[in-house]
């Protein structure tokens, strides 16, 4: 089911409506994540499920090899959209207070499970290997989607973040 989680009006459905709740790539735009937590809540049937599946866009790297500051292209690119989603009213990291708010929101036995995905194919473990692959062409394909309105929010033009997503460093420190 789709359906605007946010709508001033709330959710067009009976409360303890369903058994699993299920939020993907998506709490970055939420603007009001405790309403939508508590939403989540009132509209499961009691012992339901609410899974939230999130990317958190903050890249890190293990061995400090990732330079500082504006020197790394894909950071500068997660500044911009912190930047363009803040000032469509939401939080790129809400998911770090997730489960605060969850836990706000009355579910208990709230758990969190936080997994390293690699951007690329250079580690030597093969589960990291292929994780890191299908990341680097999530980005790659998802960067217009992800970035356009954010940016915009910023006022970039369309010509502009094209130019931008089009540079070298985004791309080739993703390859």
């Amino acid at each position: 089911m789709v359906d605007d989680i946010e709508h001033e009006n709330g959710w067009d459905l009976d409360r303890e409506h369903f058994d699993f709740i299920h939020l993907r790539h998506t709490l970055h735009s939420v603007r009001n994540r405790p309403e939508l937590m508590q939403r989540a809540y009132e509209h499961l049937k009691p012992g339901g499920w609410f899974e939230i599946q999130e990317l958190e866009f903050f890249p890190l790297c293990d061995d400090q090899s990732c330079p500082e500051g504006d020197n790394y292209g894909f950071r500068v690119f997660t500044q911009y959209l912190e930047a363009g989603l803040r000032a469509l009213g939401s939080e790129m990291h809400g998911i770090r207070v997730a489960v605060d708010e969850m836990q706000a929101a009355g579910f208990e036995r709230v758990e969190e499970d936080r997994r390293k995905c690699p951007i690329g194919d250079w580690p030597a473990r093969p589960e990291l290997r292929e994780c890191g692959i299908y990341m680097r062409e999530t980005i790659l394909e998802g960067l217009k989607g992800l970035a356009t309105r954010p940016f915009r929010a910023l006022g970039w033009t369309e010509i502009q973040i094209e130019m931008f997503l089009l540079g070298d460093s985004i791309r080739e420190e993703t390859a």
